[in-house]
This record gives C-alpha cells, structure tokens and sequence, in this order.
C-alpha cells in the first residue's frame, strides 16, 4: 500500500519549486515583488 504522505510531500515540494521558478523569473524580468510575502 502506498504511503499517503509521501505524495502530499511530492506536492508540496513540486509546488515550492514553481512558486521559485515563477520568482526568479519575475524578478529577473525586473518585476517588482511584495516583500510582505515573506513576512
């Protein structure tokens, strides 16, 4: 049987990874980014 957890751990890190693609490419585009985001 599958381990359940193992696939939501999958998908939480497939999701960290766009989130830093898609902020390399905004700020390399010279786009501004809401610090507050990290806060």
């Amino acid at each position: 049987m599958r381990q359940l957890w193992v696939d939501y751990a999958k998908g939480f890190g497939i999701i960290l990874v766009v989130f830093g693609h898609v902020n390399r490419g905004l700020f390399n585009a010279g786009v501004s980014i809401n610090t507050e985001l990290y806060h």
